[in-house]
């Protein structure tokens, strides 16, 4: 379990934790944590005192922060008085603004291996790997990867317009934006990064990391990885890994294939020089 601040900016809490059968997320963050909560007792209002910034205000001094909170790489659907812990999730909390637009991230990248290898609430429905342009070679030494790492059910195969929200699976699109920047539904989950979640966009030759607000931060780089989902609870969420160029496509899969701690407590990394850089940009 850990704890941050501004989509993983700030460390608050990382530890391996123990739970015993039945705990809930909740009961596994009181014996460690000081918790505050409001709505009924499943809404987590306060950690170590940092506090809500909309409930129990008025409408002259309320602001939209929160904590939030992900199972296996998918924003919780309950409260966390009602998630029941498995041993081997990956649960991360953080406190951020969702003001703007209604900045939303549906799927997280920051819990890897998670999803491929478990998702939320245990779920296995297996990995597909979407390739464009022919990088074959990509998807196969992905898929090598993720079965070391323990998933299950991990195929791939050229892409050709296939669903990448309606998905029985988890799902991987890899390519280059070249290959991509066409695709209908590339396009549609591009344009609203607050509702997708994906916090960067292709344009003037260039990755281009956006703000919580979908708002352009001024920074670049040549490559991305982020995720999305339907909503709160997804068990088969889609990610992205897609490069300027071939060279920057092998980056990104490389992030998957070796990543160390460059994709933990990230929502989506871009990667500008061989650094993942975390987006949304903090505040």
């Amino acid at each position: 379990m850990f704890v941050t601040h501004n989509f993983g900016a700030a460390s608050v809490y990382n530890q391996a934790v123990d739970y015993y059968s039945g705990d809930t997320v909740m009961d596994v963050m009181r014996t460690r944590l000081e918790i505050e909560t409001a709505y009924g007792g499943g809404f987590v209002n306060s950690i170590n005192g940092v506090k809500s910034g909309y409930t129990d205000k008025s409408i002259f001094t309320r602001k939209k922060r929160d904590w939030f909170y992900y199972v296996n790489g998918s924003i919780s659907g309950v409260g966390a008085d009602a998630y029941n812990a498995k041993s081997g999730d990956t649960v991360w909390w953080d406190y951020h603004d969702w003001s703007g637009n209604g900045s939303t991230t549906p799927s997280v990248v920051g819990a890897y291996p998670h999803p491929f290898t478990v998702g939320y609430n245990g779920a296995m429905p297996g990995t597909i790997i979407y390739y464009s342009g022919g990088h074959t070679e990509q998807a196969e030494r992905l898929a090598v990867s993720l079965r070391s790492k323990g998933a299950k059910n991990v195929r791939h195969e050229a892409f050709s317009n296939q669903s990448l929200t309606e998905n029985t699976t988890n799902a991987i699109l890899l390519g280059t934006w070249s290959e991509l920047e066409a695709n209908s539904s590339v396009q549609e989950l591009f344009s609203t990064p607050t509702r997708t979640g994906i916090y960067a966009n292709f344009e003037n030759g260039a990755v281009n990391l956006l703000d919580y607000t979908g708002g352009a931060s001024g920074q670049t780089g040549q490559a991305l990885v982020a995720a999305t989902g339907t909503g709160n609870g997804d068990t088969t969420p889609t990610w992205f890994l897609i490069g300027l160029d071939v060279p920057a496509l092998d980056a990104a899969v490389g992030t998957l294939v070796n990543p160390g701690n460059k994709l933990r407590g990230k929502v989506g990394v871009v990667l500008s020089g061989g650094t993942a850089i975390g987006v949304p940009v903090a505040p």
